[in-house]
């Protein structure tokens, strides 16, 4: 390479803005210091999705180039349910047990608790549990990091809000949900967990005490019901079958809903917003969902547990889009879960991009056409 561009320092940053994919960035790397320093100067670099079966990571940012990654061979036959940043990732070994937090750079294992004791219950007795989705309050690399999971107990038949602390905790702490509905996500957010149902409402968890051997002290995990009123705008789905996660967004937690109405794709943002009432009646706090009618330059990745919100701004070459991936509720995939079962996940057919832009009908490109089903899990989000 002529010595002059390397040391244009304007020249080798915009083409280095021109790179969205990490693999391209980490080559330049390669060339000099002047080109390390612009990579350096990148905004975070976006997710990648991690196929099934150990296959290879998909950039979707750079038109879904592949690139192999190293996979250990007892993980590629394991069942994703959730992703951190800096290359870690849920697995379930067994499909249904064996749950790890796996790191796809380092190959680090930390193993997550396959049991789980009710709170509810006196008796010391622990219980199996699948987990369903997971996430972490902080990095894997901090003491302190608390573990929460949305699983499905085995002997118990519904789901549950699951917690635990990282390297520590021989046995999570299982809280059954006192509504009558099912848990959709889970987010941590300002400083909790939140788990959010399919009436739209959010159960809160601040943890603070532990026990010497990590088991999280139930008095301690005591939820907060936060309602939402019923009549929001834009939050009247029809007789159609709704999927719902939580992101954070510019400081603040959003709903996403994504609207089943075959052969077309919806999705309606919402923010949440705090209001107070006057003192005479009490000073109370209420919560609603506000809808937000446009992305307004975001860029959203969407997964149980690990979705991401980027601005559109530090990536000057994409347009605000929403990603999302088969994470299985389409085709309840719980009931894979049941002895006997045979899981079959149609990666191909409930993976893409959606374009606010476009009009319905043309603005969903479809990613993964090519991948066959796989037996094991759904593909998952791959946060370098």
């Amino acid at each position: 390479m002529d010595a002059t561009l390397a040391d244009d320092e304007d020249l080798v940053g915009l083409i280095c803005s021109r790179l969205p994919c990490l693999f391209d960035q980490i080559g330049v790397q390669q060339l000099s210091r002047c080109w390390r320093a612009a990579v350096a100067r990148l905004p975070p670099p976006l997710p990648l999705i991690l196929l099934p079966d150990g296959g290879p990571l998909s950039c979707v940012a750079a038109g879904l180039c592949s690139h192999n990654l190293r996979i250990p061979e007892y993980a590629r036959g394991a069942r994703y349910f959730g992703a951190y940043a800096g290359g870690w990732v849920f697995l379930a070994i067994g499909h249904s047990s064996d749950h790890v937090l796996f790191n796809l750079r380092t190959h680090q294992i930390i193993r997550v608790p396959d049991q789980l004791r009710i709170s509810c219950h006196h008796l010391s007795r622990s219980r199996e549990a699948v987990i369903i989705a997971a996430t972490l309050s902080s990095s894997p690399t901090d003491p302190n990091c608390i573990g929460a999971a949305i699983s499905q107990g085995r002997s118990i038949g519904k789901f549950v809000c699951t917690f635990w602390l990282l390297r520590v905790s021989k046995l999570a702490l299982g809280i059954n949900v006192s509504h009558s509905h099912g848990l959709e996500d889970l987010i941590y957010y300002d400083g909790a967990f939140h788990f959010l149902t399919s009436k739209e409402d959010l159960l809160i968890f601040r943890l603070s005490e532990f026990s010497d051997d990590g088991l999280i002290s139930s008095a301690s995990a005591q939820q907060v019901i936060r309602s939402f009123s019923a009549s929001g705008d834009g939050r009247d789905y029809g007789s159609h079958r709704v999927l719902r996660y939580l992101v954070e967004s510019r400081g603040n937690l959003l709903m996403v809903t994504r609207i089943l109405s075959a052969p077309k794709i919806e999705f309606k943002l919402f923010e949440m917003e705090e209001k107070r009432t006057e003192p005479l009646h009490n000073g109370s706090i209420s919560y609603n969902w506000k809808q937000i009618h446009s992305l307004d330059g975001r860029i959203l990745f969407l997964a149980r547990g690990c979705s991401k919100s980027y601005d559109m701004s530090d990536y000057p070459e994409l347009e605000d889009a929403i990603y999302f991936l088969d994470d299985g509720r389409s085709y309840k995939d719980y009931t894979f879960f049941s002895e006997g079962a045979v899981p079959r996940y149609p990666c191909c057919s409930d993976s893409g991009k959606w374009l606010e832009a476009k009009k319905p009908g043309l603005n969903v490109v479809e990613f993964l056409r090519e991948q066959e089903p796989s037996t094991c899990s759904p593909p998952t989000w791959f946060f370098p």
